[in-house]
């Protein structure tokens, strides 16, 4: 519960810190007619830091959802078995010399070597929302432009062949692309509520 505090803390003071920021920059607007470098590059701060805080609020939801399974009792060790056994009790109290332990092989499964490992509850899917955002790749850089390889030409010669024959071979061909890096940003002015 202290990650959603300390969370829920945190978007309280980005929240106030934008409010200020977006008045601030409505103020620039009205006097200069535009917004100043560092105000807009502190609002793009604050917008970054607001996702991350986001993104763990839904991590710290999602853990709760799989940790809410319901009280499922715990299955107990081969060792737990053995330490409760009034037969282990007796050895180890010195009321017998010998400790008799009776094992079972109740395997079940297709490979009767491994037992299944059965998770108790209902594990839930990915909860996550998707937004358009999350389709776009995106990726830091410091640089005006971009290089990456693109492949260009794809033979597939892939056929059935006889066992001990040559294998037809297939080839990719590559090329190296350079893109321009384009800042595309705006701001909106929202209310709290």
């Amino acid at each position: 519960m202290s990650d959603m505090t300390g969370v829920m803390t945190a978007i309280e003071k980005i929240e106030g810190a934008l409010a200020a920021m977006s008045e601030k920059a409505a103020g620039e607007v009205e006097t200069v007619g535009q917004v100043a470098h560092d105000t807009k590059a502190a609002v793009d701060g604050l917008g970054q830091q607001q996702r991350e805080l986001a993104e763990r609020l839904l991590q710290i939801e999602q853990r709760g959802v799989a940790s809410d399974s319901g009280a499922v009792a715990a299955v107990e060790s081969w060792g737990g078995q053995l330490i409760k056994s009034s037969a282990f009790g007796d050895f180890t109290g010195g009321r017998t010399s010998r400790a008799r332990v009776e094992v079972k092989n109740t395997l079940t499964g297709s490979d009767a070597t491994v037992a299944p490992d059965r998770k108790p509850g209902i594990i839930p899917g990915a909860s996550q929302m998707l937004t358009l955002e999350s389709l776009l790749p995106s990726m830091t850089t410091g640089s005006n432009a971009i290089e990456y390889t693109r492949e260009s030409s794809f033979t597939n010669a892939a056929a059935e062949t006889a066992e001990g024959s040559s294998k037809p071979e297939s080839a990719l061909t590559w090329e190296l692309v350079t893109t321009p890096v384009a800042t595309i940003a705006h701001w909106i002015k929202i209310s709290r509520q």
